[in-house]
């Protein structure tokens, strides 16, 4: 029996990244480049090689033939979940110590704007200092520099949050080189999603989308991912000005077999109604929000096979109103869950949107018992991961899934004593409780710190950046 190996958190010295390295490394077409700054850009925490079993925990598989398992382990060979059962064997593998945790997969987040991090909690309460005079103000700002350290910020929140998946909804993709910092970002803090390319934020309505980095990024992908946990979207404006250019957008990602997100039936006020859109539905398109669903629209989408993401706490702060929550899940959609931009809902704990999603079923219901926590905590793991295309790779422990492992400890106050651990994670449970991250297998976050960034570096970076931002700024 060996005791899993720990790795130290990466060292400030060599993981802080001055101004002119950064910008010589994002130089030109990025590519070489590119290579020159990926050793770096390698998450540094445990190998993912070998073989590791996390040992007599309560294992939530999410899987619906494997169920729960009151004493149980976890093998882990390289990337890939191997075995799940009671008293497994296998000689010579690290493991890592189950008690008193709860073992589950990885969190499935659908839709962040994760480069708008530093600007958490900032979208103000009066007119003229909303969310989207926010991101007008400072996004046009926004250097490649200020995105990866950002965007590295709140990915680092993420693995910290228990998080293993985030949609990565860039609508700030001034240049090839503010896309190429994003996608480092998710490289360097080896966490796995989808980088969805949208146009730059704060510019004219009708603005068109850059192409030519959505064509070269798609070409490219294989460097900019060469572990291939980052898949590509197109993160589309929808029909309103300037319906030519946005016709075409949508046909290049279909031209290029890249999937298609889209902001729809926000406000009821708004013309970004979903039903506008019919003609694009495919299991190929997410709608966000959806507020103004009907049960028409609904049903139709679920027929389509075009996926839905939710995000209640942004929703609710920022009054598009309340969500059809029940209506969403009778309809058979695939639905998954939303952090959306911590300039509005905060932090990105998904424990609390899958807190205040029950809530909100039940309260639209008039019904204490109208959705179990196990179904909500499916939103987060399972049915997240199918609303992305992903769930035959992660979303359970099952074996030949990817490893992408939380452990949950129950030794803390808010979550030391209780009867049903899925009722525990999902009304009571804290991103402070997550022990361990694991992602293909790799360890990124252990007893409660994270090992792949040094998170004081991270946070002081971001400082900076904020800082600078405010600087060049009016607001």
């Amino acid at each position: 029996m060996k005791k899993l190996r720990e790795e130290s958190a990466a060292d400030p010295t060599t993981s802080t990244l001055r101004r002119r390295q950064f910008l010589g490394g994002m130089a030109g077409l990025g590519l070489a480049g590119w290579s020159g700054v990926s050793a770096q850009s390698t998450p540094s925490g445990s190998s993912g090689a070998g073989d590791v079993v996390i040992r007599n925990a309560y294992v939530i598989t999410m899987d619906p033939t494997l169920g729960d398992l009151p004493r149980g382990d976890v093998h882990v060979r390289d990337s890939r979940i191997e075995a799940v059962g009671a008293g497994l064997q296998v000689p010579g593998a690290q493991e890592i110590d189950g008690e008193d945790m709860l073992v589950l997969p990885g969190l499935v987040e659908t839709h962040w704007h994760v480069w708008t991090a530093v600007l958490r909690a900032m979208a103000g309460s009066k007119p003229g200092g909303g969310y989207f005079d926010l991101t007008g103000t400072f996004g046009k700002l926004f250097t490649p520099e200020d995105t990866y350290h950002s965007s590295r910020l709140g990915l680092a929140e993420a693995v910290f949050s228990g998080i293993t998946y985030v949609h990565d909804w860039c609508h700030n993709v001034q240049s090839q080189e503010h896309a190429e910092a994003s996608l480092r970002a998710l490289r360097e803090l080896g966490i796995r999603g989808r980088f969805s390319v949208g146009p730059a934020s704060g510019q004219p309505s009708g603005s068109g989308i850059k192409l030519d980095v959505l064509q070269h990024l798609h070409t490219n992908l294989g460097t900019y991912s060469p572990e291939g946990r980052v898949s590509l979207g197109l993160a589309w404006p929808g029909l309103g000005d300037a319906l030519d250019v946005r016709k075409q957008e949508i046909e290049t990602a279909r031209a290029l077999k890249v999937p298609i997100s889209v902001h729809a039936g926000r406000r009821a006020r708004r013309e970004d109604g979903i039903s506008k859109l019919k003609d694009y539905f495919g299991p190929d398109l997410q709608i966000i929000h959806g507020i103004t669903a009907t049960q028409k629209e609904l049903k139709a989408l679920a027929v389509a096979g075009t996926s839905l993401s939710i995000s209640p706490y942004s929703e609710l702060r920022i009054g598009y109103g309340i969500p059809p929550v029940n209506a969403m899940l009778d309809s058979g959609i695939a639905l998954g869950l939303s952090v959306d931009t911590t300039p509005l809902s905060g932090n990105a704990d998904m424990f609390a949107v899958m807190k205040i999603f029950i809530n909100l079923a039940n309260a639209l219901a008039k019904d204490e018992f109208v959705v179990s926590a196990r179904r909500i905590l499916a939103l987060a793991t399972l049915e997240g991961a199918r609303s992305m295309g992903v769930s035959q790779q992660i979303g359970s422990l099952t074996p030949g899934k990817q490893a992408d492992v939380i452990m949950v400890s129950k030794q803390a106050l808010n979550l030391g004593v209780f009867t049903d651990p899925v009722a525990a994670l999902v009304l009571a449970a804290q991103p402070a409780n997550v022990d361990t991250v694991m992602v293909a297998g790799k360890v990124l976050k252990r007893h409660g710190k994270l090992t792949v960034v040094d998170s004081g570096e991270v946070i002081r970076q971001a400082q900076s950046t904020l800082k600078g931002l405010l600087q060049r700024s009016d607001w």
